[in-house]
């Protein structure tokens, strides 16, 4: 059977929207990689692991006559359900691109393909319990637009030149004191949204200071060192081939 179909949540009506040229054998593979773990879709194996095999139907929604014609009826249903934003697909676009070109082994993971995760993310849910007369969130936002390139690395211009900002840089960006300063960076690396780095070069010791790429994206790459400082974070998003990926690249650094 060629066609379109969903895999539906009985409990919540989340649905995944999927295309085959032999959707009996695709039911199958969906099966096998949820029970294993290994789902391609955070989405759909956290609420399988969550609610069992037993709350979810496959159903066929559409077959379809010509092969061709199965990504655009898929992209139709994708659209149509919204199973991107509010259901379990990971992707909005109706596409398979191949996992090695998805992972360059220097750039790191095509963030292009992979945004779709965080869309919606938003850091107000990380700052809602924090009760503060400080504007957390606002002097996040004038931090990222200080991201150096597609670093994610909080930087400043002198000199014709960029540089890792450090406490008193960072200090005069969001207008605090370098004491508030501190506490604010303190705050925000308690949660992960932002990470210091150590970096020894020429002899002499640099700190530098990162977004996490869950929240702030300068880059379409997710790379390797960006990954290493909030590996933390983002195991809790990124498929596991991915993972894999990233601790393949670590372990050929070390």
């Amino acid at each position: 059977m060629i066609g379109i179909y969903e895999i539906k949540n009985k409990i919540n009506n989340k649905v995944y929207i999927g295309s085959s040229n032999d959707i009996e054998r695709r039911f199958n593979e969906h099966k096998m990689q949820l029970n294993n773990k290994k789902h391609h879709s955070y989405k759909l194996q956290k609420d399988w692991d969550e609610f069992g095999e037993g709350a979810f139907i496959f159903n066929i929604i559409e077959l379809v006559d010509e092969e061709n014609l199965l990504k655009d009826r898929e992209q139709y249903y994708i659209d149509y359900f919204d199973s991107c934003d509010n259901g379990y697909n990971v992707s909005a676009i109706a596409d398979r691109p191949d996992k090695n070109y998805l992972f360059d082994k220097e750039k790191g993971y095509l963030f292009k393909n992979i945004s779709y995760y965080f869309k919606g993310f938003k850091l107000e849910n990380k700052l809602s319990d924090i009760v503060t007369e400080f504007n957390d969130l606002g002097r996040l936002l004038v931090l990222a637009e200080y991201t150096y390139a597609d670093t994610n690395m909080i930087a400043y211009y002198k000199n014709k030149k960029y540089y890792p900002a450090g406490i008193k840089e960072i200090s005069e960006m969001i207008r605090l004191c370098e004491r508030n300063t501190k506490d604010f960076l303190k705050r925000m690396m308690d949660l992960g949204i932002i990470a210091k780095a150590i970096i020894n070069t020429n002899e002499q010791i640099e700190v530098q200071y990162y977004l996490n790429p869950l929240y702030f994206i300068s880059s379409k790459y997710l790379s390797p060192g960006l990954y290493m400082l909030f590996r933390k974070q983002l195991d809790e998003h990124l498929p596991q081939w991915v993972i894999n990926k990233f601790n393949e690249c670590i372990n050929t650094i070390k």
